[in-house]
């Protein structure tokens, strides 16, 4: 899960499409970012770069991250702790 997020995040920040995956190996991605800021990134610099905005979002929604999490919780039918069959 942390990958995949890391992953969309740095993709999104590309504005990449998530689902143009096909065919398209991992450095590849890094490249577009190498010609914008001239910096020579690779694909684990990328994923840092998501796992940076993860923290970033994490950071300004903390206080109502629990907030949230309940509403999707009572959205999908689950309990408190996300369990089907809790009480």
């Amino acid at each position: 899960m942390k990958w995949e997020q890391d992953h969309l995040s740095a993709l999104y920040s590309l504005t990449v499409c998530e689902f143009s995956r096909s065919g398209i190996t991992s450095d590849t991605y890094a490249a577009p970012t190498s010609a914008a800021t001239g910096w020579n990134i690779n694909y684990d610099e990328l994923l840092k770069y998501g796992e940076r905005i993860w923290n970033f979002i994490r950071m300004f929604t903390d206080k109502d991250f629990n907030k949230l999490l309940d509403w999707y919780f009572e959205a999908r039918g689950w309990g408190k702790n996300g369990g089907t069959n809790e009480k």
